[in-house]
């Protein structure tokens, strides 16, 4: 037994003069939970959308889920998809009818701006259309 105490203190003593050590056990922990709380606390910022004759209940449901909306004609809102200015565009296509147009170079990108339109808007859009003109279908 007086070898094991004897173990344990010098143990103890070698950590209290080690300064590494004693950064590694408190200081490291604290940088670590710092930075995580850094990122996942950051805001998140919503998609920017444009609008073509989007009924406003429409513009109502993007705008709880932080889109920013910029309502626009067909001609500038290609012009700005094209610039990459917003993240996709959404025009009605006779009374029932979504049209959704995303850039589509991104595959990780299109999937977050689907899943935030089919989030506000709810499941019934379920096919878009990609700026070259392709279909896809979720």
């Amino acid at each position: 037994m007086p070898s094991t105490l004897a173990i344990v203190r010098r143990i103890l003593t070698q950590f209290a003069l080690d300064k590494r050590t004693l950064a590694l056990l408190f200081v490291a922990p604290l940088v670590v939970l710092w930075l995580l709380s850094v990122i996942l606390g950051a805001d998140t910022v919503g998609p920017k959308i444009a609008t073509v004759n989007l009924p406003t209940e429409f513009q109502t449901q993007l705008e709880q889920i932080d889109a920013r909306i910029t309502e626009t004609d067909a001609d500038e809102a290609s012009a700005l998809l094209a610039d990459n200015d917003v993240a996709a565009v959404l025009s009605m296509e006779g009374d029932r009818t979504l049209k959704v147009e995303l850039e589509g170079a991104d595959s990780h990108e299109v999937g977050s701006r689907t899943r935030h339109m089919r989030r506000s808007l709810g499941r019934g859009a379920r096919r878009g259309s990609r700026r070259d003109g392709s279909h896809y279908r979720r």
